[in-house]
């Protein structure tokens, strides 16, 4: 799940208001905490999630669930607004509607699977969406700085992927 843009960039800037620079003794190091308080402020009418691939998502979430309905036969869909039209901020909410659906056909797919074929067969669409989902999440995913961070030493001979 993502968190908007807007609340996690208010969540940084409070972060460092009260928590970084109320510790910072070095003059200039506090002067590059409030200078990055400045960027962010200046990032934030600029900057919104790629929309292309929220609307991908959302399609692929609207398609599973298509699908996983023509198997359980009983599994409610509603007609939805195209993606084109929606905005980011709509496109987190639809995604995040449909993620709460598809938990409850998998739940519906898991109670019947072992006695209903189509359900078995829905269950494992749902499986294998989640699974692809998280391979292509994970090859977008940096791997974090753990051991920079651990340390508060600036690395920078240490590779980054």
């Amino acid at each position: 799940m993502n968190i908007a843009l807007e609340r996690l960039f208010a969540g940084m800037i409070a972060t460092l208001r009260t928590d970084v620079i109320p510790h910072i003794e070095d003059p200039f190091a506090r002067g590059q905490a409030v200078g990055l308080i400045d960027l962010i402020n200046n990032l934030r009418p600029s900057v919104e999630w790629a929309r292309a691939p929220l609307q991908q998502k959302v399609r692929e979430r609207r398609q599973l669930l298509l699908m996983v309905a023509d198997l359980l036969g009983d599994l409610a869909t509603d007609a939805a607004a195209p993606t084109e039209t929606m905005e980011s901020a709509e496109l987190l909410r639809e995604r995040d509607r449909l993620d709460g659906e598809i938990c409850e056909a998998l739940a519906a797919a898991h109670a019947r699977s072992h006695t209903d074929e189509a359900a078995h067969r829905a269950l494992g669409l749902i499986i294998r969406h989640v699974h692809a989902e998280a391979a292509a999440d994970l090859k977008l995913s940096r791997k974090p700085l753990f051991a920079e961070i651990a340390s508060g030493k600036n690395d920078a001979a240490a590779p980054r992927s």
